[in-house]
């Protein structure tokens, strides 16, 4: 399991016609605004906006990205499309 709490996904065009989703997870921030820290970019790009969106939500919702010590990621397995 990924975690508990707030979590959000984004899709940005890094190169022209690649796209690639991160995963943010809310923090703690102590001026009452809503704060949100990337866990992780997937460095996989995309060609469509659309299957990054995909993409993302199924790392999201099957859990197939797991904190590991010292703030690091690490991937148990690639993610279905």
């Amino acid at each position: 399991m990924i975690g508990s709490g707030g979590w959000a996904l984004t899709v940005n065009e890094l190169e022209l016609g690649k796209f690639h989703f991160t995963m943010l997870v809310a923090v703690n921030s102590p001026d009452d605004f809503l704060s949100f820290r990337p866990v992780l970019t997937d460095d996989r790009a995309f060609g469509k906006a659309a299957s990054a969106w995909m993409a993302g939500a199924l790392a999201l919702a099957d859990q197939h990205v797991l904190p590991a010590a010292g703030g690091c990621l690490i991937s148990t397995g690639p993610m279905p499309l």
